[in-house]
């Protein structure tokens, strides 16, 4: 619209050329006004185009602020959601940070260990240098040790085969008593779990001991002992059918079972046993057996029961047969024991006699009075065991042969233990060389723990000790040897058994020449 008026005021304007001054000013100016607005409008163009290009912007501006609007707002959700967690954080990191601190202080505890623990590193870093050096020594060492090593494999070897051929003999062993290669008691016991069948019926055992052997053994030692043992093997070699069992359980103890045997044909083995034995010697000892025999009928009976009534009867021979042959084997001892030293037998007499009157000072009944009597006479028989050489030294004795001396209360002692008939006199035997103080022999008692009759043999075996000559020295005189006695009474001697004993001599004197 208006580029028409335009169009119209140019072509108005061209026409009136002509016109007054004043519209020539107007139209000059309208020209340039014109101008102007056509300037205008082609800059007017120009700004459309721009806004145009200007609008796009915006308009993608607009979309892209939409998408930064999205994009905030969900950024905004995020940032709230981590504003929460930030919180939790905060509070987790205030447990962590305590936790911290927690760990801080073990760490410097931790840091104090390490110290410690490093010195311990270069102590044992210094060890290992020390062991690295005793290694290598070892290692040749063990480099020679191999070598050793396969010489010794070659000996096992042989050895290994040795040890396997051995087995087998200690097998056999175990059955078999090793002093006489007899079967022994383990071997008695399985025999009769085998032996107790009722084709083997009647079946008998006879029990068996060698009288007085367990004398002889502590006496004059095993090789008498021994010798008895083979004869009375020999005996049995005799004796025994080839269907029997011998056995024996100790040195002195035997058994024998026998099948199919009745209690006559066992009561003539036994009597055949005895015939055999009685005419055999040892020495000057006489060997002999007593026996115990029992028969077994029915199956219903017990074996075991059969061999604890042959035992019984076993005893009751032995109380019989025994107590004969332990008293003459006694006697014998204490023969040979003078026959070795004149002196002991001499002095044993006199302390017997002494111990005697003693008793019967002391108002003992005649059973005690001959019981402390002959205690007296056996007070020395453990000397049958020593040496003739020491108890015959005419010099005091040394060390060697005095403690040999000392031994022979627990000689004696083991001699009259064996003995059912002599074992009353045992413990004062054993006992009459301790002293009431304690301080003397084999076992350090005192007082009240020694017997009444070992005290008295004590003053009586010293006294007479000292009123006897010996090479090293004169015996001394009656009034002397009471002064020596009660000098040592209430340490060595008991007290009132001195005052008795020095009334005594002095009323019947020292029985030197009894």
């Amino acid at each position: 619209m208006n580029k028409k008026i335009i169009k119209n005021s140019m072509i108005n304007s061209s026409k009136k050329q002509e016109t007054q001054p004043l519209e020539r000013d107007l139209l000059n100016e309208l020209n340039i006004a014109n101008k102007e607005i056509a300037n205008q409008l082609i800059e007017s163009k120009k700004n459309e185009k721009d806004l145009v290009i200007v609008e796009k912007k915006l308009a993608t501006q607009t979309e892209e602020k939409e998408t930064l609007a999205d994009e905030l707002s969900v950024v905004n959700k995020e940032l709230v959601i981590q504003k929460k967690d930030k919180k939790t954080r905060t509070k987790e990191l205030g447990i962590v940070k305590t936790e911290l601190a927690l760990q801080n202080a073990e760490n410097e505890d931790l840091a104090t260990e390490l110290v410690s623990v490093n010195k311990e590193l270069i102590f044992q870093k210094d060890e290992k240098k020390k062991r690295t050096r005793e290694l290598k020594s070892a290692n040749k060492e063990l480099v020679f040790q191999a070598n050793e090593k396969q010489t010794q494999t070659d000996k096992f070897i042989i050895i290994k085969k040795a040890i396997i051929s051995q087995a087998v003999e200690i097998e056999n062993l175990t059955y078999q008593n090793q002093m006489n290669g007899l079967n022994n008691r383990k071997y008695f016991l399985d025999a009769l779990a085998r032996y107790d069948l009722e084709a083997n019926l009647p079946i008998s055992i006879i029990m068996c001991e060698i009288n007085g052997l367990a004398i002889i053994n502590h006496s004059l030692g095993h090789f008498m002992a021994d010798e008895i043992l083979t004869r009375i093997i020999k005996i049995l070699s005799r004796v025994v059918r080839t269907e029997d069992v011998s056995i024996c359980f100790s040195s002195g103890e035997f058994a024998l079972i026998l099948p199919k045997t009745n209690m006559n044909k066992s009561n003539r083995i036994v009597k055949k046993l005895k015939a055999f034995t009685s005419n055999e010697k040892a020495g000057l000892f006489d060997v002999s057996i007593s026996c115990g025999t029992q028969t077994k009928l029915i199956m219903s009976d017990s074996l075991d029961e059969t061999v604890k009534i042959a035992q019984e009867k076993l005893n009751i021979d032995r109380k019989i047969e025994g107590t004969i042959v332990e008293n003459n084997t006694i006697g014998l001892i204490m023969e040979m024991l003078f026959e070795k030293n004149n002196r002991e037998m001499l002095h044993s007499s006199r302390v017997s006699n002494m111990c005697e009157r003693l008793a019967q000072k002391l108002h003992f009944d005649q059973g005690v009075v001959a019981r402390i009597r002959a205690t007296g006479m056996l007070h020395d028989i453990g000397k049958i065991g020593i040496d003739e050489k020491i108890l015959n030294e005419s010099g005091k004795l040394n060390e060697h042969e005095w403690a040999e001396i000392k031994k022979h209360p627990e000689i004696g002692y083991r001699i009259l233990s064996a003995s059912n008939e002599f074992i009353i006199h045992a413990k004062d035997v054993l006992q009459h060389h301790e002293r009431i103080d304690g301080t003397g022999y084999p076992n350090g008692i005192k007082g009240e723990e020694i017997s009444l009759v070992a005290k008295i043999i004590s003053i009586v075996d010293a006294y007479d000790a000292l009123i006897s000559e010996r090479p090293y020295r004169k015996a001394l005189c009656e009034k002397d040897a009471i002064e020596e006695i009660i000098r040592c009474s209430g340490s060595q001697f008991d007290t009132e058994l001195v005052k008795v004993f020095v009334e005594m001599i002095r009323e019947h004197g020292d029985f030197k020449e009894k």
